[in-house]
């Protein structure tokens, strides 16, 4: 019997769908997992951009599984955006570094096929791109593969990453929270709780009722003052429940 081995790259794009060799960020099937992972990706909660594309780069060998114009492959920059205009026009959007070069793309190159005659501040701009091809060297012998700018290693760890996040606290007090809330000193399930506060996401009266848990007819507070059980009200203005909270777990007193 054969033996299956299924990488995390291969499971998600069985599970989300493949855009340009990659794994599809946007879908109707997206998990709640996939979109938060997205999300932090693209700097949500951070203030600091597409962070983690802004610290991936290409290094090119061959340049067989590199695209030319999706990939961050000469000095960081995403040539479709770099030069939209030419990305526009080419009619070979998807084609690889190695194919590019292979067919030659200096000025008079076979590599370039546009869908209309280019006007003469567009060839402009692709002798300005040649330009730059031009110290473009392969090498054949190596496979091209993805690094990781915040790591000497250029391979990705998780420590660079969280360590690189931090820079952004100053100015994002959420960011702030969250670093105090996942604090190596605080018991797990703690942080987990206090984690799930802030996301309100507790099985309070309110969010079982959503859950259609709990009949809505149950929403009122157990402690007798006439409003709806939510996680401010529990935590906060309840004048039994709110006391408790203070008092008891986190020892203040309450004025």
């Amino acid at each position: 019997m054969y033996k299956i081995k299924l990488t995390n790259k291969k499971i998600n794009q069985a599970r989300y769908g493949e855009v340009r060799g990659t794994i599809a960020e946007e879908g109707r099937f997206n998990s709640v997992w996939w979109n938060n992972l997205i999300n932090v990706k693209n700097g949500a909660g951070v203030g600091s951009g597409s962070w983690f594309d802004d610290n991936v780069g290409r290094e090119v060998g061959d340049g067989a599984q590199t695209l030319f114009w999706w990939d961050p492959w000469i000095d960081g920059l995403v040539l479709k955006n770099s030069f939209s205009r030419l990305f526009d026009l080419t009619t070979n959007k998807m084609t690889t570094v190695a194919e590019m070069y292979s067919f030659g793309w200096g000025v008079e190159g076979e590599a370039w096929q546009w869908r209309r005659r280019l006007l003469a501040w567009e060839e402009e701009r692709v002798r300005e791109y040649c330009d730059i091809l031009s110290n473009i060297v392969l090498q054949p012998t190596h496979s091209d593969r993805w690094i990781w700018h915040l790591h000497a290693s250029n391979s990705y760890k998780v420590t660079s990453a969280y360590n690189h996040l931090l820079t952004f606290t100053s100015n994002n007090l959420a960011v702030t929270h969250m670093i105090k809330i996942w604090n190596k000193e605080v018991p797990l399930k703690i942080s987990l709780y206090a984690w799930r506060l802030l996301r309100n996401r507790l099985p309070t009266t309110d969010n079982l009722i959503k859950r259609h848990i709990l009949h809505p007819n149950a929403q009122l507070c157990v402690g007798g003052c006439s409003m709806i059980k939510d996680a401010k009200h529990l935590f906060l203005s309840c004048d039994f429940f709110g006391k408790l909270w203070y008092g008891a777990w986190l020892s203040l007193s309450v004025s």
